[in-house]
């Protein structure tokens, strides 16, 4: 990449790692599963549509190398600065060329509160563990399938063949990371160690496009967008005879989301708190790929400047995540 005038500088970390966490397990997939003739370029062309059409969320025009690092040290050192310009639009303490620049350009404003990056990583923390991932609370009935896919893939030689000839068939973009780690480190005893923090960084990732978009609301609306499990927590609380510390210690002790679908009929819609719980492998990624493209939309320059192939291909980054996901993404890309 040339860098000049007319170069771009992503300081924001994540504007590009939601992006990259989702192309990870594709080169572990070909090379896993095929020869290398033909993995070596499906993962050349992977790097090539990285570079060629990601976009530069978050940028500001810089001229030279030593600017860039000259600006990525002043944005570290006046954070506060920064954010109180974000909500005052005023350019005190701030260096003007740049931080204009960036207004012009729209879209999501850049992360650089220390403090809400720590509170990204606790939330996404104490969400990955009450959802059961892991194993380190009681887990949904789906994880008899979750686990055994890891098992499989820890114990066996990639691609995974049984004994009756048969392969496993499975979109695999969740479970291929932890696997590919446990496999050289630790083995089966540690994988549901790698799971945990797998889906842990999925959820940081998340919850920073959120805020970009939307602040802090918009986190508190995603986390309980048609969620009855809340609502039936509250009313169990309020129904049972033991204190308030009783009913925390069993919230964060025992898995309810069973009986919650057993108590609805099971007829409502899944509920992201449910589906992190159930199906990881679809949400993780679905999630993260639906921020990228509400980043993208919200730009101002997002019809002129959006390169075709930036999200044909997250849509063919999907696949391996989740088929279903990848379904109901592609018609919003066709329309946009």
């Amino acid at each position: 990449m040339k860098f000049g005038a007319k170069s771009r500088f992503r300081f924001s970390p994540f504007s590009s790692l939601p992006l990259l966490s989702l192309a990870l397990p594709l080169p572990i997939f070909w090379w896993g599963w095929f020869a290398w003739w033909v993995a070596l370029p499906a993962t050349v062309a992977l790097v090539w549509w990285f570079w060629i059409a990601n976009p530069k969320h978050c940028s500001v025009g810089i001229a030279n190398p030593d600017e860039r690092r000259a600006l990525v040290w002043w944005f570290w050192v006046n954070q506060s600065k920064i954010n109180n310009h974000n909500r005052t639009g005023s350019r005190s303490g701030a260096p003007p060329a740049q931080i204009s620049n960036h207004n012009r350009t729209g879209g999501p404003a850049p992360i650089t509160n220390l403090k809400s990056q720590i509170t990204f990583i606790t939330l996404a923390f104490a969400w990955t563990y009450l959802s059961g991932v892991g194993d380190f609370r009681p887990q949904q009935f789906d994880y008899f399938k979750h686990n055994l896919i890891f098992n499989n893939l820890v114990r066996f030689d990639w691609p995974v063949r049984y004994a009756d000839g048969t392969y496993l068939c499975y979109y695999l973009a969740y479970y291929l990371p932890p696997a590919l780690l446990a496999k050289w480190i630790g083995g089966v005893s540690m994988v549901h160690w790698y799971v945990f923090g797998w889906t842990w960084w999925g959820l940081t990732l998340l919850f920073g496009q959120l805020h970009r978009l939307g602040g802090w609301g918009f986190v508190g609306l995603f986390m309980f967008f048609n969620s009855p499990e809340s609502i039936l927590l509250v009313y169990e609380g309020l129904k049972s005879p033991l204190p308030l510390a009783a009913n925390l210690a069993d919230l964060w002790n025992n898995d309810h989301t069973t009986e919650f679908i057993f108590m609805s009929g099971g007829l409502t819609y899944p509920s992201h708190v449910e589906s992190l719980s159930a199906v990881p492998q679809h949400a993780i990624g679905g999630w993260l790929a639906t921020g990228l493209l509400l980043e993208k939309i919200t730009k101002k320059d997002f019809l002129t400047k959006t390169h075709p192939l930036y999200l044909l291909g997250i849509c063919a980054i999907l696949l391996y995540w989740s088929p279903f996901v990848a379904l109901g993404f592609c018609p919003f890309v066709v329309w946009y």
